[in-house]
């Protein structure tokens, strides 16, 4: 009796640190990618260039940046995004490019982070397919580390 006494005190404190942990830490299954990701907004900073791109459900990507739009396209290759863009425009849906860069991604809250080969990076997930505007919504100390 005495032990049940102290158990429930001690669940209490460590059931938290053990789900934070969990939410966290936990890289994002091919399931979840496809659940959670798929057809929502990624707003980041690569190499110094603002970015926005709307994952469509079919494959595609439509996206954005500081100067122009762009497309691309991903595909979930175990528990990795594979992504691949268009850089001429030259090619279309139906012939995707062949080189994929592929990561793994972990989501905390709206936070995403992307590991690729020892590269980190993160942007930030919006529900839907959003462009107007977006610039607001991304967090000062990200607008601020922009060019």
């Amino acid at each position: 009796m005495h032990a049940i006494k102290y158990l429930g005190p001690i669940l209490l404190i460590l059931l938290p640190l053990h789900t934070g942990a969990l939410a966290a830490e936990g890289e994002l299954s091919g399931a979840e990618i496809r659940a959670r990701v798929v057809g929502n907004t990624i707003i980041g900073i690569e190499d110094g260039k603002y970015y926005e791109e709307f994952l469509q459900p079919n494959g595609a990507i439509v996206g954005r940046n500081n100067r122009e739009s762009y497309r691309g396209w991903w595909r979930i290759d175990g528990n990795k995004l594979c992504l691949a863009y268009d850089p001429d425009d030259d090619q279309t849906e139906i012939a995707p490019p062949k080189t994929w860069d592929c990561s793994t991604l972990a989501l905390s809250g709206d936070r995403l982070t992307w590991k690729d080969d020892g590269v980190v990076a993160y942007g930030r997930l919006f529900p839907g397919r959003i462009f107007a505007g977006i610039r607001a919504l991304v967090k000062p100390e990200v607008q601020a580390a922009r060019p």
